[in-house]
């Protein structure tokens, strides 16, 4: 992955009558399907899962990347199927 596509300062979350919000602290409540588009989870977050920074634009992952020369960029560790709580790291160290 590239180093400048593989740090993080928030999620864009849904704000009121339609708007969206860059959050950078705190919890994210979403839906199970919104987190099962965006994590490629199904049902929802999983537990005590971390959830990373995917190898994909835009998107999420429920574990770490692997692949050589992938960047790790933690983003928040799952409360329960619907609640992110954001650990915003960038651990600047890429998968050998």
């Amino acid at each position: 992955s590239d180093f400048n596509k593989s740090t993080l300062s928030g999620l864009v979350v849904p704000g009121p009558e339609g708007s969206v919000w860059v959050q950078s602290s705190g919890d994210v409540v979403l839906t199970t399907e919104e987190w099962d588009a965006i994590a490629g989870t199904s049902g929802g977050l999983t537990t005590g899962h971390r959830i990373y920074l995917s190898t994909t634009a835009g998107l999420l992952e429920d574990g770490p990347p692997i692949g050589h020369g992938d960047f790790v960029s933690l983003v928040g560790i799952a409360i329960n199927a619907t609640t992110l709580q954001l650990q915003l790291v960038f651990g600047g160290v890429a998968v050998p």
